[in-house]
């Protein structure tokens, strides 16, 4: 299983997901656990923009409060297949740094 996170325009998080222990083709719905600089947790919406057997592609457009606070952000991609909503079980990070002064 992979994991490819990057940015999609200036306010959209795109997760590509690879599995071969799934048929990822039969997702119903995605969403990012999110764990925050100061060590909370959020769940974030997100869409489904791109599926096949192996392969999910999954957006979520950033809200206004998403990213409240400077320092490193861990995703973990969730899958709602039709045995149940599963953990990608894979991790990304990313960075938001202060605005300069």
């Amino acid at each position: 299983m992979s994991l490819i996170v990057d940015s999609v325009a200036p306010f959209t998080l795109r997760v590509v997901v690879d599995s071969d222990d799934f048929d990822l083709s039969t997702a119903s719905a995605v969403s990012v656990d999110v764990k925050k600089p100061d060590g909370s947790m959020e769940t974030w919406a997100a869409s489904i923009t791109a599926s096949s057997t192996a392969q999910l592609t999954m957006e979520h457009t950033f809200l206004a409060g998403d990213l409240d606070a400077a320092g490193t952000y861990t995703i973990e991609p969730m899958v709602t297949l039709p045995a149940g909503t599963i953990s990608m079980d894979s991790r990304g990070v990313f960075s938001v740094r202060e605005k300069f002064a």
